[in-house]
């Protein structure tokens, strides 16, 4: 089934979820919380971005933008769960806001 804008912002904000739940972890070392919240505000920026935009969502572009995002995020949610792989879920994490600057680029001006 074909994304759309609101089911990538929803996939988002469940993230966005995830990661408080990570960062209230108590096995986190101070400095892996301090990345985990980085990272955290820094999606949530680019999801807000993502609210206040339009998309062409038939378009083919709008499709393989949103398909990476959702790609993106399933990396995400492989290693959220598990505090002793925190540097993987960063990295995800990253991936994911990169796959949303991307589809942000596609905006309706």
């Amino acid at each position: 089934m074909a994304e759309t804008a609101t089911d990538l912002i929803r996939q988002i904000g469940n993230t966005l979820t995830e990661l408080d739940m990570l960062a209230a972890s108590p096995a986190l070392s101070d400095a892996e919380f301090k990345e985990v919240r980085r990272k955290r505000k820094a999606l949530d920026r680019k999801q807000l971005e993502l609210v206040q935009s339009s998309f062409r969502e038939s378009t083919q572009k709008f499709q393989k933008a949103a398909e990476g995002l959702k790609e993106a995020n399933g990396e995400v949610n492989k290693t959220i769960d598990d505090v002793t792989k925190v540097a993987n879920t960063l990295a995800a994490v990253s991936i994911l806001i990169s796959a949303a600057e991307k589809l942000l680029s596609i905006a309706i001006p």
